[in-house]
This record gives structure tokens, C-alpha cells and sequence, in this order.
């Protein structure tokens, strides 16, 4: 998984992201996202062989499951109302935790963290969401 990551490059039409680590500063091209609704990836999770991810701040909660082609094979809307979705992290068999935590204004009495189901097909789904606040903002 390590030497995945370390080369992974995931390019959306406007927005290009490279992991590396120090010991391996090349990347090679693995994926193109093909869908046009994938502006600005935020995150990214390689699950069952899928990719896992979601837009930054702009966009209604919801997470894209691409394959190895760069083709959208699920979305997942789980909130009307997302501020700034930064994060995703594997959630266990067919889900991923998605943190809105993002805050560039640093306007945001809390955050939020969800678990939500992803896989093939198209669902929208109201799953308990998780409101942390921290003493002091």
C-alpha cells in the first residue's frame, strides 16, 4: 500500500494532486479522473481496488467511487449541506469516514465527521453525523 501511494498521482480537470515520500520523490500517473463533476478532489481512499473521493468546499456532500479506468462507478450523496469536506478515511467493509472539517475562514463553531457507505450505483443516504467542537473554537 505504501509504494502505492508514494507514486499515486490523481489528476480531475481542474485539479492535480501527487503523494510521494522522501525516498521516492517520482510519481508516475495512475489515474485521470473522467468525471467532469470531480472539480477539486480533496481526498482520497483506495478501497476494494476503487478509488474514493470527494470535493472540496463548494459542492453538496458526496463521495465518488472511481475504477482503475478513471470512470465514476458510484456516488454516494449523504448531505444537502456540506461547508468544507477535507478528509476521508477507510470506515471499515463498503465505507469511508468523511470529515467536514475544513474552516478557511476559521468561522466554524464545530465540525463534522460521518460514516458513509460507498460502492457501485448510485444512493443517497442520511447517515449519523458526529459534531465535534473544540474549548474555544
Amino acid at each position: 500500500m505504501r509504494s502505492l501511494l508514494a507514486g499515486l498521482v490523481v489528476a480531475a480537470p481542474f485539479a492535480m494532486g501527487v503523494a510521494t515520500t522522501p525516498d521516492s520523490p517520482h510519481a508516475t500517473r495512475i489515474l485521470t479522473f473522467a468525471d467532469p463533476t470531480i472539480v477539486e478532489a480533496s481526498a482520497l481512499v483506495l478501497q476494494d481496488g476503487l478509488f474514493v473521493t470527494t470535493n472540496d468546499s463548494g459542492d453538496t456532500g458526496r463521495v465518488f467511487v472511481v475504477d482503475r479506468s478513471g470512470a465514476t462507478v458510484g456516488v454516494t450523496h449523504w448531505s444537502d449541506d456540506a461547508t468544507d469536506v477535507e478528509a476521508l478515511a477507510p470506515g471499515g467493509p463498503g465505507y469511508v469516514w468523511v470529515g467536514d472539517i475544513g474552516d478557511n475562514l476559521a468561522g466554524r463553531s464545530d465540525v463534522t465527521i460521518t460514516r458513509v457507505p460507498v460502492g457501485r450505483g448510485e444512493r443517497t443516504v442520511r447517515p449519523a453525523t458526529y459534531r465535534l467542537t473544540y474549548p474555544g473554537g
